[in-house]
């Protein structure tokens, strides 16, 4: 199938800086069809550092989804955990950055095979022949509370620590990551988007805006509707969409729009200590010689 993706990310009205990121990236087509990866991640709470904690995991994924093959499944899970791993490192190496998480709600199309890989609190949501359907769950306070039948569903949306989260991708050395998969139909379409997005929409809001704004529009009607009602946090959406004969293996980004966070890749680092290393050992081994 034919793929189209187009993705946004926007401060909002009120924060003093964007703590979202975003990616959509695409592989070489196999035999077996399609390949893209999108990814939403929102550094937790406005928390010190927040922005480079989902700028890791963003990049993180992005990286081990380009780089590795084998089961998907499996792909998106380590991916995942070592966004988590890399994002301690970081936390605990740098004082600017103690305490930093994220959320991670990642979409992996292989084939027709659509992967989900979901932390923290943002969403995904798939809109098939007129019905939208919720494909992640929160890992919130209150979503746990429901589970454990201390509060009612009604109860959750009202709950005063609704967005306190249960689980984040360098919150600590163990997570949670749910995984699922499902069967991609044509005209399928996927919403990945971050809580400053659907505090606003409900999820009728969400499907009505696709369908009238189209694939294309529809991530700048998402951004404005949201801040025409607060836009309080920071607003990030990807909307992936199939159409046309299983057997068209095109990608199209129709456009991604990033608000850029400069961070210090510590593994390039790394490899240029590395290299320094090498290079003097060398030197020292050829001026041992001459003497």
């Amino acid at each position: 199938m034919k793929l189209h993706a187009v993705g946004l990310t926007d401060i909002g009205n009120v924060r003093a800086e964007n703590q979202d990121s975003f990616t959509v990236q695409t592989a070489p087509c196999s035999e077996n069809g399609n390949s893209l990866l999108a990814v939403v991640a929102d550094g937790v709470g406005g928390g010190k550092a927040g922005n480079v904690a989902s700028k890791i995991a963003v990049e993180t994924l992005k990286d081990i989804y380009l780089e590795s093959a084998g089961d998907p499944h499996n792909v998106m899970r380590t991916a995942i955990e070592t966004a988590n791993s890399l994002i301690l490192e970081k936390s605990s190496g740098d004082e600017l950055c103690r305490g930093m998480a994220t959320t991670c709600t990642a979409l992996m199309v292989k084939g027709d095979t659509v992967i989900i890989g979901h932390v923290g609190d943002s969403r995904a949501y798939r809109i098939r022949e007129g019905e939208i359907v919720r494909l992640t769950e929160d890992q919130t306070l209150p979503r746990r509370l429901f589970r454990e039948g201390l509060i009612t569903e009604e109860e959750i949306e009202k709950h005063p620590q609704g967005h306190v989260l249960t689980n984040a991708v360098g919150s600590k050395k163990m997570i949670e990551v749910d995984i699922t998969s499902s069967e991609m139909m044509e005209r399928d379409t996927f919403v990945l988007c971050s809580d400053g997005l659907y505090k606003y929409l409900n999820d009728e809001e969400i499907k009505g805006i696709v369908s009238d704004a189209g694939i294309e529009a529809s991530p700048e009607k998402f951004v404005a509707s949201a801040k025409e009602r607060g836009g309080d946090d920071n607003i990030t959406v990807v909307v992936v969409h199939a159409s046309g004969d299983r057997f068209d293996k095109t990608i199209e980004i129709l456009s991604t729009y990033e608000e850029p966070v400069q961070i210090k890749r510590s593994r390039v680092g790394w490899k240029m200590a590395l290299g320094l290393i090498l290079i003097v050992g060398i030197i020292a081994f050829v001026v041992g010689r001459q003497l």
